[in-house]
């Protein structure tokens, strides 16, 4: 499977309509008021949404005074070669959202372990449509696809 088949494949599998309501919520969330300006005083009344972060502990202070403020966010689960693996990002995630529906949504993400091996696409796969029916919004395509599992000549070199 090259790269740009499994991409084209990941994004198929992203719910369209959730886009579309996110940008819909977020017009509503900037409708200004009488002057046009936001004040400080204002702060907490406006529905604020943050599109990144990652909420990498079940400590819920950072939630709570996301609640407190009126924002809800997007908490992204990522492949990356350091810290947390994605599936411990993602229980904590599953636990946040199960706590918190009215304040976060989560994309997922894919492991690259294995790239080249047989089955790894439809286990992929299975495993990101198991994240969607989870309440998974999007996925994440970490930069080490097409960075670190390519050499200079376009071939896998790492699946780590």
């Amino acid at each position: 499977m090259t790269i740009k088949s499994l991409l084209i494949l990941l994004i198929a599998l992203v719910t369209p309509d959730w886009v579309g309501k996110t940008f819909t919520r977020s017009i509503a969330y900037l409708q200004l008021k009488n002057d046009g300006y936001y004040t400080a005083e204002d702060f907490k009344s406006v529905k604020k949404f943050d599109t990144h972060v990652h909420v990498n502990t079940d400590e819920i202070t950072f939630v709570k005074l996301a609640q407190d403020d009126n924002f809800e966010f997007l908490d992204i689960v990522d492949d990356r070669p350091f810290g947390l693996p994605w599936t411990e990002q993602q229980k904590i995630a599953l636990g946040h959202l199960q706590n918190f529906p009215r304040q976060m949504e989560f994309a997922t993400t894919f492991s690259v372990k294995g790239f080249n091996d047989e089955g790894w696409a439809e286990n992929t796969i299975k495993e990101l449509k198991l994240s969607l029916s989870k309440g998974a919004k999007a996925f994440k395509i970490w930069k080490n696809i097409g960075m670190d599992l390519r050499d200079d000549q376009g071939k896998f070199v790492n699946d780590r």
